[in-house]
């Protein structure tokens, strides 16, 4: 699985040179608005629960709700803060590549960069497929590459078969 608490040292901020893990585990989510880059945090504490254990739907009107607030600047302050991993897209803008930068105090960031179409070898043979780049940066004072490059693949996993997602 692609969630963090398969992965706890990414669950994380840095505090100085120690390490902090969080019993949950928000995500930050960037929303473009004209002329601002405001980040907006999911939480998913409405009742006890972490971001983690939302079901699809309830992540996605979570997200939309949050995302609305930081557009209409109406988010409060905690609404911004305390995540432990960014989330952030250039795909929108036409990047295929990314170099994403951590928010300190945050140990990973992933970037989502634009699908696009790709020759690629299946079975032998050049075909045609949709294809998209995953950037990420984690802080290896806290992150094992190891368990960095493992968060990857799961949740390079779950994009590229969604119906996992529902398992």
């Amino acid at each position: 699985q692609a969630r963090s608490h398969k992965n706890p040292d990414a669950n994380a901020v840095s505090m100085s040179a120690s390490l902090r893990q969080r019993g949950v585990r928000p995500t930050r989510r960037l929303p473009n608005r004209e002329n601002t880059h405001r980040q907006n945090v999911l939480h998913g504490r409405r009742s006890s629960r972490d971001a983690g254990d939302l079901g699809l739907h309830e992540l996605a009107a979570e997200i939309r709700r949050v995302a609305d607030a930081a557009r209409g600047n109406t988010a409060r302050r905690d609404l911004l803060t305390g995540s432990t991993i960014t989330v952030t897209s250039l795909g929108k803008l036409g990047g295929i590549v990314s170099t994403p930068i951590l928010n300190a105090p945050e140990v990973a960031i992933v970037g989502i960069n634009k699908a696009i179409e790709r020759v690629v070898v299946v079975d032998g043979k050049m075909v045609v497929r949709r294809m998209m780049n995953l950037s990420s940066s984690f802080d290896h004072r806290f992150v094992d590459g190891f368990d960095a490059a493992a968060m990857i693949q799961a949740l390079k996993g779950r994009l590229e078969h969604p119906a996992t997602i529902f398992i």
